[in-house]
């Protein structure tokens, strides 16, 4: 595969869903490396994760709390929110299939938005909380990134878009078997990495994670007949939130 089409899809993955200066760059032929590019963006948000959570744990409970769980949310530009803020919107309307899409779509915020994310932020700062009151590992935030982007790759490459005009069904088109393999071993790498550095109570987490992130695609795969970006930004969201769930009670240490 060419060298330059393999950087050219890295910075588009980068630039997509980060918020790190580089510069711009749009070349169809590589969106479909956009997908198996995640895990990497997911690493190297982990990593500035969770360095700067070990500077902010010298401030106060709350702030640190704060501040921590905010970091992944500002470093993807909030993104990943904007999809899980239209998802509430759309499936708490209790719509048919047809109506929910409409809304799905709908640039204007719903109640339901404003609700779900504040319960989004609730259950991230008690569970930060949690980690810092029992001086839990701090670690394993680097791994959490990838764990969720690996999972979202691999259910955008799987599972069937509702709509053809979509950034979803514009990142597959084209995409290879191979991919799906590729994201694969990254998850791999990431079990077994974890298993060494931190133990098998990272197992644990990691497996919640794979198994939250299969199970609210397939129920949002069925409720909108298919899948769309918004509905994979829910459920990284989602998947990144009972990560930390999962550590705050677990405590990989």
């Amino acid at each position: 595969m060419n060298i330059k089409r393999l950087f050219e899809g890295f910075l588009m993955s980068l630039g997509m869903f980060s918020i790190f200066p580089i510069p711009h760059v749009w070349n169809k032929n590589a969106a479909n490396l956009i997908i198996p590019f995640l895990p990497i963006v997911g690493a190297i948000i982990g990593l500035f994760w969770w360095g700067l959570s070990l500077a902010a744990v010298n401030l106060s409970l709350v702030f640190s709390s704060v501040i921590i769980m905010l970091i992944p949310f500002f470093l993807s530009g909030f993104i990943h929110i904007d999809g899980y803020m239209d998802t509430s919107d759309a499936l708490f309307s209790r719509r048919s299939m047809e109506e929910k899409r409409k809304i799905l779509k709908d640039s204007n915020v719903g109640a339901f938005a404003v609700i779900m994310l504040a319960v989004l932020f609730f259950l991230s700062y008690a569970a930060v909380t949690e980690i810092l009151m029992r001086k839990v590992n701090l670690l394993m935030l680097l791994f959490i990134p990838i764990v969720s982007r690996s999972m979202v790759g691999l259910i955008m490459l799987r599972l069937r878009t509702f709509s053809q005009n979509g950034y979803a069904a514009a990142f597959k088109n084209n995409s290879k078997s191979v991919y799906s393999a590729v994201l694969l071993i990254y998850l791999a790498i990431v079990i077994i990495t974890a298993f060494a550095l931190l133990g098998v109570k990272s197992f644990f987490t990691i497996s919640l994670m794979v198994l939250v992130s299969l199970l609210t695609a397939f129920y949002l795969y069925r409720q909108f007949g298919g899948i769309s970006g918004d509905l994979c930004g829910c459920t990284l969201v989602i998947t990144e939130l009972c990560g930390l769930i999962s550590l705050s009670f677990t405590g990989a240490v």
